[in-house]
């Protein structure tokens, strides 16, 4: 099959994917790159060629009139609707972090993401469950981000915000935690795992010395866990499809109790789509369900579309989809494959060894294909790359896992029979303090980075190349010919 033919075909299985790459390239307005797309598609056919140049310009003129005229800095008056609202802990300063977006400031239309720290304590903060008029100094971070210093807040009649309630049910399970894990830093970090919020600077730094940033910001690692562990719990109780509302009902909340940003809202649409599909008795490719999740989020906030989390979020799941399973079949003869009933007759040792290799090579190939995809963009944006970084990933998220199952059991048991959830909030404890020492503590001689400041525009032929290659080779054996056939590989595993 020819290239263009392969690529026609990849194009017809995954249309929501190409609509929303097409849209996210008139969001950006990267002409370049949206010209080189649209002569893809012209090579194979017109009519789709006209579709997707005019799903280009529609989003590009979509975002031109929501952000093309962004507000001046200086002394105005605005309303700020708060989507969030943490503690903050710097060298220079201390208080609420508020977080959310600025409108109407001196009669501008636009509504553009803005911060604002507010020095002072617990009982004296801005209660955040409304919208305030504000008035004040606006500073700008970037093109479309500011930061604003208020003299006032007035608060809005009739306007709601879940912020409040949602910083202080986080601030309840935090001492929840405390109260039954022993180890202050242990509690934090899995407060961090639950929830998403962390100010403890000692633990940032060691997790994003090691590339490891992922595992404290919610993402769809997270969702996936809480769906499997909800759909495990619903199983014994509910039939199919009262079950599949009821994890929609649990992935609504945890969203509503998260908070919106772009890997949040993308992990929550992917469940969400997933579900509807059960419901309906449809059933999509993961690739899709990446396009449409894409598609949906350009149109809520096409501002997402330059935030790093966005970029990172769904450049990885889209390695993770291409790239996993030809590299998986890439190391098949080094890890050979085999099913439950060949693995069964083996010795206990063997078992375990087969087990334990048989992980190795899943988390070497996910490893290896989401660096393969977010080097160059860690590259670009931070000119730093932990070569630690592949070697913890092989285990840390594993680990991390294996931390949040078992805090999901502690709060589910707290909840019928506090007293009997006490073991499971040690084990948390203990295992979450174990992964800490291996973070905290990483070898002298391995502890260093790649260095180099990659220019933007080497990501697009960086990735286009990449995830073209994984569209060519997805149904071919890359497996490394390192023994003569399937039966030599099946003795030497044997003997």
């Amino acid at each position: 099959m020819t290239a263009q033919n392969e690529f026609q075909q990849f194009r017809d299985e995954h249309p929501a994917l190409f609509l929303g790459i097409s849209a996210l390239f008139g969001t950006l307005g990267i002409w370049w790159v949206a010209a080189a797309w649209l002569f893809l598609h012209l090579m194979s056919s017109w009519g789709r060629c006209l579709l997707h140049a005019g799903t280009v310009l529609l989003f590009a003129l979509y975002s031109h009139l929501l952000f093309s005229s962004p507000p001046e800095p200086g002394f105005g008056r605005g309303v700020f609707s708060i989507h969030s609202v943490q503690h903050h802990r710097s060298p220079f300063a201390s208080g609420w972090l508020y977080k959310g977006t600025l409108r109407a400031f001196e009669s501008n239309a636009g509504s553009y993401p803005c911060t604002i720290l507010y020095p002072g304590d617990a009982l004296s903060r801005p209660k955040a469950d409304c919208d305030y008029l504000v008035e004040g100094v606006l500073h700008s971070r970037d093109s479309y981000s500011f930061s604003f210093r208020p003299k006032t807040f007035e608060r809005i009649e009739n306007s709601f915000s879940l912020a409040e309630l949602r910083v202080r049910t986080k601030e309840r399970i935090r001492k929840l935690l405390h109260r039954n894990i022993s180890e202050p830093r242990a509690a934090d970090f899995l407060t961090a795992l639950f929830s998403g919020e962390i100010d403890d600077r000692a633990l940032c730094h060691a997790f994003g010395r090691l590339g490891l940033q992922h595992i404290l910001a919610i993402s769809g690692f997270h969702f996936a866990l809480l769906a499997a562990f909800a759909a495990a719990v619903l199983r014994q109780i509910l039939p199919h499809r009262p079950r599949l509302w009821a994890l929609f009902a649990l992935a609504l909340l945890y969203f509503l109790f998260i908070g919106n940003s772009p890997p949040v809202q993308r992990s929550f649409l992917a469940v969400a789509l997933f579900l509807g599909g059960g419901l309906l008795q449809r059933r999509s490719s993961g690739l899709n369900l990446l396009g449409a999740c894409l598609l949906f989020e350009i149109i809520l906030d096409p501002l997402a579309a330059a935030q790093i989390g966005f970029q990172f979020s769904f450049l990885s799941c889209s390695a993770i989809l291409l790239l996993n399973e030809p590299l998986s079949r890439s190391l098949s003869k080094l890890f050979p494959k085999r099913s439950y009933s060949a693995a069964l007759p083996l010795k206990t040792s063997s078992q375990a060894i087969y087990i334990c290799t048989s992980f190795f090579a899943q988390a070497l190939a996910l490893t290896l294909a989401v660096n393969l995809a977010i080097l160059p963009l860690l590259l670009h944006h931070f000119h730093r790359f932990p070569i630690l970084s592949l070697l913890y990933n092989l285990f840390t998220p594993a680990l991390a896992a294996l931390c949040l199952l078992l805090l999901l059991s502690a709060l589910l048991i707290h909840t019928l029979f506090p007293i009997l959830a006490l073991p499971f909030f040690k084990a948390a404890g203990f295992l979450a303090g174990e992964l800490l020492d291996i973070v905290g503590n990483p070898p002298a001689l391995l502890d260093a980075s790649l260095s180099l400041a990659l220019p933007g525009w080497i990501l697009a032929p960086y990735l286009g190349i990449l995830f073209s290659a994984a569209i060519h080779f997805r149904d071919k054996d890359l497996s490394f010919s390192l023994l003569s056939s399937k039966k030599d590989v099946r003795f030497l595993w044997r003997s």
